[in-house]
């Protein structure tokens, strides 16, 4: 017996749509990269809200801070992420967008180490961390030495003069960076946008407009058989 060519058609397109979601759904991941809520193609941004410009060149982090202003912004969009295993830790490839660069052209690039365990990691590389469970892992961080002190989502660091504050989400992303000299606010800024990605990527839109197309035609040529009869 042949088989009707409407049938023949939707029966291919099933078959690439179920191709297409395996390689989409069934996708080798070691466990420990869940901890991690970042993803490729999640783009973040932080806006300057407070800055002491005459005071800027003081700044403990950011050695270029006396040429920021309020309102720039600092632009991560990541392009990929990859946990090793051997060290524990995860790097992080962007394109980036410092608060001193004007053009609003992503063409930076940076790469950034996030370890998995809290005590290993740099106090002055944290824009995100794992998410598993942020207060313990900024419990480890404050570990490491007896000026930095955690508080829930929070990390506190007290250096001479200097009090650096970090505030971070549930998603283990720095909500609020906030930094002191001598009672003074020398710089703050603050998660303005957080965009993520679209799951899976845009392929699964190819399939749309097709579907579509295929569900039409065999509407049209259904109505057209009854009509014949």
């Amino acid at each position: 017996m042949q088989m009707n060519k409407g049938k023949t058609i939707t029966i291919c397109i099933s078959m690439l749509l179920l191709l297409l979601m395996s390689n989409l759904f069934v996708h080798p991941v070691n466990a420990d990269e869940d901890d991690l809520s970042v993803s490729e193609g999640d783009k973040f941004t932080w806006k300057i809200t407070k800055i002491d410009k005459e005071k800027a060149h003081l700044s403990f982090l950011y050695s270029n801070a006396p040429a920021y202003s309020k309102e720039d912004t600092l632009i991560w969009e990541i392009e990929a992420t990859q946990y090793l295993e051997d060290g524990e830790y995860w790097v992080i490839h962007c394109k980036s967008l410092n608060f001193d660069q004007e053009d609003d052209d992503l063409y930076g690039y940076s790469q950034h180490s996030i370890y998995k365990n809290g005590s290993d990691q740099p106090y002055y590389n944290l824009m995100i961390i794992p998410n598993d469970d942020v207060e313990q892992y900024l419990i480890d961080v404050a570990s490491q030495t007896s000026s930095f002190e955690s508080d829930g989502n929070e990390l506190m660091i007290n250096y001479s003069d200097y009090e650096i504050t970090y505030l971070f989400n549930n998603d283990g992303i720095l909500e609020k960076y906030t930094e002191e000299y001598d009672g003074d606010t020398l710089l703050e800024y603050e998660l303005a946008e957080e965009t993520a990605a679209i799951p899976f990527g845009f392929e699964f839109l190819i399939f749309i407009p097709v579907g579509l197309l295929v569900s039409l035609y065999l509407i049209k040529k259904k109505a057209v058989i009854k009509g014949e009869k």
